[in-house]
């Protein structure tokens, strides 16, 4: 009976804890991807949004984009876009889910270590809900958070089953030297423990901590240096150590590997840029911030500017509480060890991301609390119920903290969550909470441009530059807005100013490529392009710049290979489908031609230059019904067009077919052609005097043929003068002029 009422108390917290966090979290289905580093990780990555693909998985493992080398997060994001496409709502329910879990496998990992039921759950009940990880769950680019910590929690799963069986088998023996000495190189759990810590580091390298991570479980609660039921068989501290020599040869290989991606992009902060004494007092005062944090979340922003300016007294005192709750937790934890692992667990999570290597310009982030506070948790539980162990009503008492406790943490968490629907409620509240906060600006501006706020969005990424003025991000964004408002000289001073600060913003590159290729600068346009090219070869529109300068420069094969790069990384880029279509075009190879315009016409059904070279491609296939059509959409696009009036009046005009012709539809397209310019133009004037013989206006297409026999007879070359001559005199005959 107690062994049924103990696993109807688990699954009751189970359950409480899984309803307990949908019901906060639920919100986020419906919220939308932000523009910082969603974009990075999903909406703009044509390699993820492709979906799950063996190239895909290839990429994944070889590429250190984002500064990270993550391969199992970049796989997990191309299985949402396989499953979701770009559904705001499925990326989003997958981080919960990941967080659900991590909340269970963090009540069951402890409770099997300690069978303390109602602190485990308290503990896991703290870690779903405080407002400090919000961030983790409610921001899809930190998937990596929370698969990391979900891999991470499996580990220390497998860890705890390899040393309780090796406790089982060490009270077995007659031997005094403990088999579980020997139970690293038999045990598949230690194993799989192993295996789960590669694929956490495989996910986020956050956890390079977790070796000495698990010397404290070591030390409490499995109680390896001195079990009380079987002091013959304590281990030593050395053997422990060896023990979790593969483990630390696995975090030592992640940190290297993510030391050289975040610097191969710029992201780790130079001993010139930030001196070390800043960096200790920038760690002193974070770790304090964390804590003040933990206990007071607010206020929260998605974004904390880095400081400079601490006043060394400020951060002496600091420094000295940190170290006063060192040395309290040490001698207390004597007789209440929990203390020591959790603090020391706080303080070890915290080291690859509070500083000392600085990487990013983030004073400090929400989301780096996501696996460390579990060590307060487990102070805050373990202590409460031991300060309360004397008194009477002592589990009234424990219940009561512990319900109010997780009331505020709904409270505070449902109140930082409403902040995450979207980009500009997260900026805005953001820049309420934070001072100088030049990230919340940038976001927010692009936000607004999105939007089609383009003033507003100019003033916010002028703040951001006022702010932080070697903001590559900005300098580039700001770029694409002059660009559009066809400032070139402006935009191209934005762009080079990007690419000085950071030359290997690819983004940069292909930008100021596409404008200088634009503007004719064949080569100018080349260089950059072929440097977005070699940063990143899967970039589509690296490939579509060099492209597009070698059709510039009438080198027409060899921008085919490019534009066929673009669009097997980019199916259904459009303008890499246009000028595909174009080259092939000038190339003769009309029926490839076609195919790659009518793809460009399905994408955009608006794009007027699609139209004229599908035109040019149907004149050259002799299909006029085709091409009648496509100067209609064409007129439909641009009415007042009279070159493509002219066009259309002459076909329906002169076309060799009686089926095609149509005299009716043709005399006013000729008509306005001539009027909008003023009459005088004697082509247009020699089209509309055919469509009114088409039409059986003999007398108008006399009248009109004569003035442009006139016209050019006033011309030096007298070439078409014969030809028109001819005409007239067909039309004083009765007779229209069909084309041979």
């Amino acid at each position: 009976m107690a062994i049924t009422n103990k696993y109807y108390q688990a699954a009751l917290a189970c359950a409480l804890l899984v309803l307990a966090t949908l019901a906060v979290y639920w919100p986020v289905i419906h919220f939308e991807l932000i523009n910082y580093d969603d974009t990075v990780y999903v909406s703009h990555n044509q390699h993820v949004l492709r979906g799950l693909s063996w190239q895909g998985t290839g990429w994944a493992f070889q590429t250190g984009h984002a500064g990270n080398w993550h391969p199992l997060t970049w796989l997990s994001h191309m299985l949402d876009a396989q499953l979701f496409g770009l559904r705001a709502g499925g990326h989003h329910l997958t981080n919960l889910l990941f967080h659900v879990a991590n909340t269970l496998f963090l009540f069951l990992v402890f409770k099997r270590m300690t069978g303390a039921l109602w602190r485990c759950a308290f503990v896991a009940a703290l870690f779903a809900l405080h407002p400090l990880h919000v961030e983790s769950v409610a921001w899809v680019a930190e998937r990596k958070d929370v698969l990391s910590t979900f891999f991470g929690l499996l580990c220390l799963w497998e860890y705890a089953r390899y040393v309780q069986k090796s406790e089982v088998r060490d009270q077995k023996s007659e031997s005094r030297v403990p088999t579980s000495d020997l139970r690293p190189l038999t045990s598949p759990f230690y194993w799989l423990a192993l295996l789960f810590f590669t694929l956490s580091l495989m996910s986020k390298p956050m956890l390079v901590t977790l070796p000495f991570l698990l010397l404290l479980l070591d030390y409490w609660p499995l109680r390896r240096l001195s079990h009380p039921a079987h002091q013959h068989c304590r281990t030593s501290p050395l053997r422990l150590v060896l023990e979790k020599l593969p483990f630390f040869a696995l975090a030592a290989a992640s940190s290297v590997i993510t030391f050289f991606a975040q610097q191969r992009v710029g992201a780790v902060a130079s001993l010139e840029n930030i001196s070390m004494g800043m960096r200790v007092m920038t760690a002193v005062m974070a770790y304090f911030s964390y804590l003040a944090k933990t206990f007071w979340p607010r206020p929260l922003a998605v974004f904390y500017p880095y400081r400079a300016d601490w006043h060394i007294g400020i951060v002496v005192l600091t420094g000295f509480f940190l170290l006063a709750l060192s040395v309290v937790s040490l001698l207390a934890g004597r007789q209440r060890p929990w203390l020591i692992v959790g603090w020391f667990w706080f303080l070890g999570a915290l080291v690859p991301v509070i500083g000392l290597v600085q990487v990013g310009a983030q004073a400090l982030a929400d989301r780096y609390t996501y696996l460390p506070l579990i060590g307060i948790f487990i102070i805050i539980a373990w202590e409460s119920s031991d300060l309360l162990k004397r008194w009477r009503c002592q589990q009234a008492g424990l219940a009561a903290l512990g319900v109010t406790a997780v009331a505020a943490c709904i409270i505070a968490t449902s109140f930082q969550l409403s902040h995450w629907k979207n980009t500009e409620t997260l900026c805005r509240h953001a820049l309420r909470v934070t001072t100088d906060n030049f990230a919340a600006h940038a976001s927010l501006g692009a936000a607004l441009l999105e939007q089609g706020k383009t003033e507003a969005a100019k003033a916010e990424f002028a703040r951001t530059l006022e702010l932080h003025p070697q903001h590559a991000v900005a300098n580039y964004v700001l770029g694409t807005v002059l660009a559009r408002e066809n400032k070139p000289e402006e935009a191209i001073g934005h762009f080079e100013t990007a690419l000085r600060i950071d030359p290997l913003l690819v983004e940069a590159h292909t930008e100021l490529a596409n404008l200088l290729i634009a503007r004719g600068q064949a080569d100018a346009g080349m260089t950059h392009a072929l440097k977005a090219l070699a940063l990143d070869p899967d970039f589509p529109d690296a490939h579509f710049n060099v492209g597009g300068a070698l059709l510039l420069q009438g080198k027409l094969r060899e921008a085919l290979p490019h534009y066929e790069a673009a669009l097997k990384l980019s199916p259904d880029y459009a303008e890499a489908h246009l000028n595909c279509g174009k080259a092939l075009l000038n190339l003769g190879k009309l029926e490839e031609a076609e195919i790659h315009l009518r793809e460009a016409r399905r994408l955009q059904p608006d794009n007027i230059e699609t139209h004229r070279s599908l035109a040019a491609v149907y004149s050259g296939l002799n299909r006029s019904r085709d091409q009648a059509h496509e100067y209609a959409e064409m007129l439909r696009l641009a009415p007042d067009w009279p070159e493509v009036l002219n066009n259309l009046a002459w076909l329906l005009a002169t076309h060799p077919s009686a089926e095609i012709r149509n005299g009716a539809e043709a005399v006013p397209l000729a008509e306005r052609a001539c009027a909008l310019t003023s009459r005088t133009n004697l082509w247009l004037l020699s089209t509309l005097a055919a469509a009114y013989a088409e039409a059986g206006k003999f007398p108008d297409a006399v009248s009109t043929q004569q003035k442009v026999c006139d016209l050019a007879a006033a011309q030096t070359n007298s070439g078409p003068a014969d030809s028109f001559k001819q005409r007239l005199e067909l039309y004083r005959s009765g007779n229209a002029y069909h084309k041979p």
